[in-house]
């Protein structure tokens, strides 16, 4: 136990810390290219439960085009805050298929943490699909 506890702790020490992550996206029905980056892990926590958490979630998310910018929202949309000009400019399907991309960058996207044997191999895909239809079927056995 004591050498997997220095081997554990061996792994943290060797985990490179680098700059947040960055991906670029397109919304097909303006050409409109979006550049996200993922967030800090406090400022990501803040975001949930805001009024429009997932246009707030957008905005700090994105690198370019810059939403806060006062000669977009206000000037050439008309609109008190980048929030409302966002509202005009993005259909909500659009904003969700971004944020997708936000998630994956803040490690909510498939494949982040797989699950592993008892020989600390990651478990297949196909196995996984298997063990999950192997327990519903157990439960409907038992119903």
């Amino acid at each position: 136990v004591v050498n997997k506890e220095k081997s554990a702790v061996r792994s943290l020490l060797n985990i490179e810390v680098g700059a947040p992550e960055t991906a670029r996206v397109k919304v097909a029905r303006l050409g409109l290219i979006v550049t996200v980056r993922e967030l800090p892990y406090d400022r990501l926590s803040k975001l949930r439960g805001m009024e429009d958490a997932d246009l707030q979630y957008l905005m700090e998310s994105t690198v370019e085009p810059k939403f806060r910018d006062k000669a977009w929202y206000k000037d050439k949309m008309g609109c008190p805050t980048p929030i409302e000009a966002m509202k005009k400019l993005l259909k909500e399907g659009e904003v969700r298929a971004i944020l997708r991309k936000c998630d994956a960058l803040n490690g909510y996207g498939y494949g982040a943490v797989v699950p592993l044997g008892p020989d600390e191999e990651a478990v297949p895909e196909d196995e996984l699909q298997a063990r999950a239809i192997g327990a519903a079927l157990e439960d409907l056995e038992k119903n």
